[in-house]
This record gives structure tokens, C-alpha cells and sequence, in this order.
């Protein structure tokens, strides 16, 4: 059973984690573009690679 804790949910997320997650879906960008916008998801928005990967299967 997933904790629901993990997941993290938005009602309208922030522009910034918009862009982010588009990077880590766009398979035009290297891994290393995608490194960085996990790491920029982590600084800014306290997001592990976890909950980026979670947001990202959600669209």
C-alpha cells in the first residue's frame, strides 16, 4: 500500500514545478537537463525524485 503522504498533490502547482516536470517528460532533454530539474524540484519545492516521478505519471 502507497502512503498518500509520499504523493504530493496540487490544486494548481506552481508554474515552476509546471516546467520542471515537462523537462523530466520531454524526451528531447538529456539526462543531465532532467538531473538538474530534479535538483531545481528538491531546492525550490522540497520535492524528491520520488514525488517528481509520482507528478509526472499524474498528467
Amino acid at each position: 500500500m502507497k502512503n498518500a503522504m509520499n504523493e504530493p498533490r496540487f490544486i494548481v502547482p506552481p508554474q515552476g514545478v509546471l516546467d520542471m516536470l515537462e523537462l523530466i517528460r520531454n524526451d528531447d532533454f538529456n539526462q543531465r537537463v532532467k538531473n538538474l530539474a530534479y535538483q531545481r524540484l528538491e531546492q525550490n519545492y522540497g520535492l524528491d525524485k520520488a514525488q517528481a516521478d509520482a507528478l509526472v505519471q499524474q498528467k
